[in-house]
């Protein structure tokens, strides 16, 4: 997807979470506040027990909770990746 799209990391996340009546639906028309956890690939986090993450965002109705997902965990139906259309 690098040549058609952006792949956010923590820089989209963070402004995400700041900046939450900012936020486009996505391609498609699907809200990023619809309850779905959404990851954001282009970074990852490594925890002091060695394991990485990638970053995610979650709307809680007031606000996005933020966290990061182990890489190891199964994909859920209410997992999804974020990227940008270049």
């Amino acid at each position: 997807y690098g040549t058609t799209h952006y792949i956010p990391g923590i820089e989209y996340w963070k402004w995400m979470i700041e900046n939450p009546g900012k936020i486009p639906q996505t391609q498609g028309g699907i809200n990023l506040k619809d309850g779905n956890y959404y990851f954001f690939p282009g970074s990852m986090l490594r925890g002091r027990g060695g394991d990485w993450s990638v970053p995610y965002a979650l709307w809680h109705g007031s606000g996005f909770g933020r966290r990061a997902g182990w890489l190891g965990l199964d994909w859920s139906s209410v997992f999804r990746v974020v990227l940008l259309e270049k």
